[in-house]
């Protein structure tokens, strides 16, 4: 091998080395850069949905304070008592007799998140009033529903029995609230009970009663045309 082949073998080496150099390089300082934006990449994402959590916790937590704000309290044994005196004040509100009604505690009912109590009540009074009664129960401002509703004849003219369920949510947990006393907005004199008027004039809400069947006709005799309780009496005098 001649010089001038010599030289040009050493320069394809050195080209090849500095080709293999770079590639060498590329893997040693690229790949973990490529690494690095990986894992910043991660980062990034993991902080954005950590972000996206806390404002849905915290938009949840608004929502469950607006909720806990309608509760009758934070415990079973408050909600329980204070619900009684709001349905003993309405049934008095309504012009019923307090003393003519029961009420029977219901519950509490472990749900997702919240406990479930109640009274189941029943009673008697003028249909009226007992509208007047199922009206205010229903528009009260805490949360709450009026279950099982059931009219029956009463044992006067014009009385009828009511039963209902009247249930309330405890949240559990509850989240901390500055609880105020909530105001009643139902009015027996709003256009809404007016409406239900009707039902009162027309007594739709009675249950429906049977009419009795008509007396059956009267026997004739068929011999000349002479009923038979005539000739019955004929006969005896």
């Amino acid at each position: 091998m001649n010089r001038r082949e010599k030289l040009l073998a050493t320069m394809v080496a050195g080209i090849l080395v500095l080709i293999v150099s770079g590639f060498g390089l590329r893997a040693v300082i690229v790949k973990p850069l490529r690494e690095m934006d990986r894992k910043t990449s991660d980062v990034r994402d993991k902080m954005e949905k950590i972000k996206q959590e806390r404002r849905a916790f915290f938009s949840a937590e608004d929502r469950l304070k607006g909720r806990n704000l309608r509760a009758f309290a934070d415990t079973v044994d408050q909600a329980s008592a204070k619900s009684g005196e709001v349905l003993t004040r309405q049934i008095i509100s309504s012009g019923l007799q307090e003393t003519e009604f029961t009420r029977l505690p219901v519950g509490p009912r472990k749900l997702r998140g919240a406990n479930e109590i109640g009274w189941s009540v029943q009673g008697e009074g003028p249909l009226s009033n007992v509208v007047n009664l199922v009206y205010l129960m229903q528009e009260t401002p805490w949360i709450h529903q009026v279950d099982g509703l059931s009219l029956s004849t009463g044992d006067g003219p014009g009385m009828v029995k009511v039963r209902f369920r009247y249930l309330t949510l405890v949240l559990d947990p509850a989240p901390e609230v500055d609880r105020k006393e909530l105001p009643s907005k139902a009015s027996l004199d709003s256009a809404v009970r007016r409406s239900l008027d009707l039902l009162v004039a027309r007594d739709l809400l009675r249950p429906y009663v049977k009419r009795p069947p008509p007396p059956p006709p009267a026997r004739v005799s068929m011999r000349a045309g002479v009923p038979f309780e005539s000739r019955l009496g004929s006969t005896g005098a």
